[in-house]
């Protein structure tokens, strides 16, 4: 069975490393945030996504990288 396909978004985040361990081998997370360099170097690099601040922008490019990594579930977790 193939794991399911998570995209978070505030991957520079505290709670980033936590998720990452947690869910190692339950689920594929892949973290998404402005700043991909914040992104904990736990993550794997293949799973770090670049997206732009938020803005008129920012929908489309939710859209574009849920669809080209086959993302299952969209959890933002950032508010602004």
């Amino acid at each position: 069975m193939t794991a399911r396909r998570l995209l978070m978004t505030g991957g520079g985040g505290a709670g980033t490393e936590g998720l990452e361990h947690l869910w190692r081998g339950v689920y594929e997370v892949h973290f998404a945030d402005a700043e991909p360099a914040a992104i904990p170097p736990s993550v794997p690099a293949h799973r770090r996504h670049r997206i732009p601040m938020a803005g008129p922008a920012w929908p489309g490019a939710i859209a574009d990288l849920c669809r080209s990594l086959s993302i299952d579930v969209f959890v933002p977790t950032v508010d602004e």
